[in-house]
Formats: C-alpha cells, sequence, structure tokens
C-alpha cells in the first residue's frame, strides 16, 4: 500500500535545480511556440492522499476559477487580409512586450 508524506526534507539545491528546468521548458514552449503554459502547484506532494482532493479543491476552486476568467482580458481575433482571407506568418507587435507573436494556419479564418 501506497504511504503519503507531508512534505519530505529536500535539498535546495534541488528544488533550485529542478525550478531552473521547469522554468526553461515554459520559457521555450512561450518563446518558441507562443504557447502560454500555466502550472499550479498547492504544496510539496505531487500526488495528494486521495481523501485530501475534497479540501483543496474546495480551498482553491474559487481562485482558480478567477484566474480563469483571465482570459477575457486582453486582444482576440483574427489577422486577414483586405479580402478577409487568414493571412498565416504575420508578426503582431504589441508596444511595451519584447515577444512579437507570429499567427499560424487555421482552418477557422
Amino acid at each position: 500500500m501506497r504511504t503519503y508524506s507531508r512534505c519530505p526534507v529536500i535539498s535546495t539545491k534541488l528544488i533550485v535545480i529542478s525550478a531552473s528546468v521547469f522554468s526553461a521548458v515554459l520559457d521555450y514552449s512561450y518563446l518558441g511556440t507562443n504557447a502560454l503554459e500555466v502550472a499550479l502547484e498547492l504544496g510539496c506532494d505531487k500526488f495528494p492522499a486521495p481523501e485530501e482532493l475534497p479540501r483543496l479543491w474546495d480551498d482553491n476552486r474559487e481562485p482558480l476559477l478567477a484566474y480563469m476568467e483571465q482570459v477575457h482580458i486582453g486582444i482576440k481575433g483574427f489577422v486577414r487580409n483586405n479580402k478577409g482571407h487568414a493571412m498565416p506568418g504575420a508578426t503582431i507587435s504589441v508596444q511595451g512586450i519584447q515577444h512579437d507573436i507570429i499567427t499560424g494556419m487555421s482552418s477557422i479564418c
């Protein structure tokens, strides 16, 4: 039977290395593919005990939903030419943000 622990003692060096590697993956995803990924961690237990899940959900439901509502903030839409056709490969730049976005192909456009 599996045992569940509460935050075992780990080396600070291991945490720093792990955070650096994980951050590098998220950075590559954003800078290399324009995909913005978010990782949420609620504690040090990667796999909390099943009986803890309802409490974790209740404690974090409202903040998580509030965070998800932020998707409605910002600029959204399609890049089209004067004939209404999609423009794959168009560069979108926003003043004050040092990361351009390149449009991709989409069957929706």
